[in-house]
């Protein structure tokens, strides 16, 4: 990131003697403050607001550890997908946001939860953009430190789907080495569980295994792809999966014994 004191900084034309008006709080009517850091926000598009207004985007949750850190990184935050849950009943959303650690930032994984006065609170969000409909919540299980002063063992944690049984699934990074690869792990959250796929679920995700979790429909079958092969110093070949959870897992080891399917 830019010094934003430095007027060397500025770019030409722009008509500013420095960068102060892109810091806290973002001048983005500046043209050079639109270039000048990106920091993606978890946000909601409104209707009703005029089809041309550039404003109906409303951010839904605050960055919890501040906007900047050290080295100049800015924070991130996004929404991968929302339902509505038998639970809530409002659109819970789920994603990641960024968190501090010894200023380093890390994307953890989270779910966005509506507020208790939610309906309320989206009528006053469309003519006051200062409103947050949505509070975050941790995915519990996989922090990234362990404990409070341990090693940091993901480099992050992203959630990518969720379904109406409130089922959310996504993945983790590990930053250790497992079998030649800093493997990308599988997990699954239910409430306050969370599991990381491994062998004992199925014989898809052997120790070591790299793989995507792109969805889950409300029959809790997830889908993605997986490695089917421990090569090292290249790119492992990968196939795309269907894991049945829970129920569905259940119901489909009563006719075949299967839990994990592998489509060719």
């Amino acid at each position: 990131m830019a010094d934003s004191g430095s007027r060397d900084k500025v770019p030409e034309g722009s008509n500013l003697l420095n960068l102060n008006s892109c810091i806290s709080p973002i001048n983005y009517s500046e043209r050079a403050c639109q270039y000048y850091q990106f920091a993606n926000q978890a946000s909601v598009w409104l209707q009703g607001l005029g089809v041309s207004q550039p404003n109906n985007a409303r951010i839904i949750a605050n960055f919890p550890s501040g906007t900047t850190a050290n080295g100049g990184k800015t924070a991130q935050a996004t929404v991968r997908a929302a339902a509505l849950t038998s639970r809530f009943g409002d659109p819970v959303m789920v994603g990641f946001n960024t968190y501090n650690y010894g200023s380093v930032f890390y994307a953890r994984a989270v779910k966005f939860i509506p507020v208790s006065d939610f309906s309320t609170c989206i009528s006053d969000l469309k003519t006051d953009a200062s409103q947050r409909c949505w509070t975050i919540a941790l995915i519990p299980g996989i922090e990234i430190r362990q404990g409070q002063v341990g090693d940091i063992i993901y480099s992050y944690t992203e959630a990518n789907d969720i379904n109406q049984n409130g089922i959310v699934v996504g993945v983790v990074k590990n930053r250790r080495k497992f079998n030649g690869t800093y493997a990308e792990n599988v997990f699954i959250n239910e409430g306050s569980s969370t599991s990381i796929l491994g062998v004992s679920n199925s014989p898809l995700f052997f120790n070591g295994y790299a793989a995507t979790a792109s969805a889950i429909n409300n029959a809790n079958e997830l889908v993605g792809k997986v490695d089917i092969e421990t090569a090292r110093d290249r790119a492992r070949r990968q196939r795309g999966y269907i894991y049945l959870y829970g129920s569905a897992a259940t119901y489909l080891a009563l006719i075949t014994h299967v839990v994990g399917c592998l489509m060719i």
